[in-house]
């Protein structure tokens, strides 16, 4: 038995994605206690530290594969554009219907510029072995990251057409407005053995829009969730946790954060509370502690923007010391809100208003979404700070007792995968 998994964050420099790959891999683990996992990654020691149950295969492949230039080359750059993209065009279309040919000639180019790609060659070799492809969670397939989500249905609908059976896990299907992507979308999922989306307000009615079976979906939660809670403490924190993030998808800019530096600087005095950095993404361009640290910096009670906290299991132990989390990134919410931490949410985008707002649907309570783009934004911030606070020990059960049924049925739907052949319930 042989499991691919796309790890979707293949950097691993989202410590809420790489949580839920954690979880992935141990929950295929114990329903598959001898398989051979693989997942494509372009950082293989990360995976080597943190997802030891798994071993890496080079994304460079996977990228290789669907680059629409590399078997021409330079060829590309001697022609007109409008050539190279028909080129490109076509090269496509033969990889979908006959991948084969397309491996052929890739080989043949290795032969014939005497180059050994070993990256596409090893990609090749796992998935072509692979009883199962997975998708690991994440919120890829939507308008904000389209190459992301293109490249994500290519690799399905080559599993699907392979004869592979298919599963995606902790998905956050959408927004999508997009045609192309739509329709591509719409004719790759409905074909995915089982999608299971993080949450039950947006994501199953989009699928089924695009005729995806209500039988090959179900609603989990985040599968993060299952490592947050089991890291719970005993009582309530006392901190205010922390994240900001600067980035196009989540519409926050550099005069957004500069604007919330003397609100944290006034509840920081208010509740006598230290200001807790919680980081997720770390990618170059998208840095959390960079951002908590442009916000903060001079503010009483923070000295430390969480640059150190390079581990989903870091960041989960902080958001387990807080009363309270204020935060523009999802994960940190899941983390704070599986631990039985409320949470204020900031958003200036619909993606991010849409994730938030499917979060709250899962947790049924603790988390309120404050927009920033609100004419009274220091109003609202405060009078939802004041509102976590004071709800903070009430509240802390019924976040809990969710967290735990999410944890439960995403189990089951990973027990779901045993059970679509007689081959696949022979190596449970």
């Amino acid at each position: 038995m042989r499991i691919l998994i796309d790890s979707g964050d293949y950097r691993c420099s989202n410590m809420g994605d790489l949580a839920m790959l954690q979880v992935a891999v141990a929950r295929l683990r114990e329903i598959f206690p001898a398989a051979l996992i693989q997942t494509i990654t372009a950082n293989p020691q990360m995976i080597a530290d943190q997802v030891p149950q798994s071993s890496a295969v080079p994304q460079e492949g996977l990228q290789v594969w669907l680059a629409e230039r590399y078997l021409f080359g330079r060829l590309h750059n001697a022609i007109p554009k409008s050539a190279s993209r028909e080129i490109g065009r076509i090269k496509g279309v033969l990889r979908r219907r006959w991948p084969a040919l397309i491996e052929t000639m890739i080989k043949a180019r290795m032969k014939i510029t005497g180059v050994r790609d070993h990256s596409v060659l090893e990609f090749l070799e796992s998935f072509h072995a692979a009883d199962l492809v997975v998708l690991c969670g994440q919120g890829g397939i939507n308008d904000n990251f389209y190459k992301h989500a293109q490249a994500v249905l290519e690799l399905f609908d080559m599993s699907v057409r392979s004869g592979k059976h298919t599963a995606m896990f902790g998905q956050g299907i959408g927004p999508i407005r997009n045609s192309g992507l739509l329709s591509k979308a719409a004719h790759v999922l409905g074909r995915v053995g089982l999608i299971a989306v993080r949450e039950g307000k947006f994501g199953p009615a989009l699928l089924g829009s695009m005729n995806v079976s209500p039988e090959r979906i179900v609603t989990t939660g985040d599968d993060a969730i299952e490592l947050a809670y089991a890291a719970r403490p005993e009582q309530t924190g006392d901190a205010i946790g922390v994240n900001i993030r600067a980035a196009d998808h989540t519409g926050i800019s550099v005069e957004h954060v500069n604007n919330l530096r003397p609100v944290f600087q006034r509840l920081a005095g208010q509740y006598r509370a230290a200001l807790l950095p919680l980081p997720i993404s770390r990618y170059p361009d998208c840095k959390d502690a960079r951002d908590i640290r442009q916000m903060l910096s001079g503010v009483d009670g923070f000295c430390d923007n969480g640059r150190d906290l390079d581990t989903p299991a870091k960041v989960i132990q902080q958001a387990g010391r807080c009363r309270i989390v204020v935060t523009a990134a999802y994960h940190a919410a899941v983390f704070a809100l599986s631990q039985g931490v409320p949470v204020v949410a900031l958003a200036n985008s619909q993606y991010c208003v849409k994730k938030f707002s499917g979060l709250a649907h899962q947790f049924g309570a603790g988390i309120e979404i404050a927009l920033l783009d609100s004419k009274v934004l220091d109003d609202d911030l405060t009078m939802a700070v004041a509102r976590a606070w004071r709800s903070a020990d009430s509240v802390r059960t019924s976040l809990l007792e969710a967290a735990a049924r999410q944890v439960d049925t995403g189990r089951a739907a990973y027990r779901r995968i045993s059970e679509v052949s007689p081959r696949m319930k022979s190596v449970a």
